[in-house]
């Protein structure tokens, strides 16, 4: 037959336990920390606050990656409004437009479309009567300046750069992706 033998509780046996849990949990805070830091530091969560929306899918939301800033064109580019687009597009809205063209790209205006980089590109210009002097002329020919994009909306009354012309570096929050809601 067995004896148990009593064992004389030792508060201080039981301080190097919990003293590990507490660095345990500890440690787990500063690493989500420094994760949720970094995260919020890299992308934003970001709301298209135009009135109209112009991109195919008709996504408000997008998880913008402010550490990208390699635009090349099809990506899609959240920029701040400047002057230039106001009153239709008020000062300092997040925007997000399809980048069609990049530094050095030639890019011409023609009555019934535009070229860029000698590729058609079958546009009207539905906003120019009411822009009159503000509209980029037709027959005019630019190319893309450095550190700037070109950008297009896919719908047809999309108020982008055939109106305003290129958007450039400082305007550019980063490279744009679309979320499901």
């Amino acid at each position: 037959m067995s004896t148990l033998i009593p064992v004389p509780h030792n508060p201080k046996a039981a301080c190097p336990e919990a003293l590990d849990r507490l660095l345990d949990a500890a440690l787990v805070f500063l690493i989500l920390y420094a994760f949720f830091g970094w995260f919020g530091h890299r992308f934003l969560l970001g709301h298209d606050s135009q009135k109209n929306l112009c991109l195919e899918g008709n996504h408000r939301w997008y998880l913008i990656d402010r550490g990208e800033r390699t635009l090349s064109p099809g990506d899609l580019v959240a920029y701040r409004s400047d002057e230039r687009m106001a009153p239709e597009i008020p000062l300092g809205t997040l925007v997000v437009k399809r980048v069609e063209a990049t530094e050095g790209d030639a890019v011409e205006f023609e009555f019934q479309g535009l070229r860029i980089q000698g590729q058609w590109h079958s546009v009207r210009y539905p906003h120019r009567e009411r822009l009159k002097e503000r509209a980029l002329p037709q027959g005019t020919r630019l190319i893309v300046p450095e550190r700037a994009v070109w950008v297009m909306g896919d719908h047809p009354r999309s108020f982008d750069s055939r109106y305003f012309g290129p958007i450039e570096d400082p305007q550019i929050i980063g490279v744009a992706h679309a979320l499901p809601f």
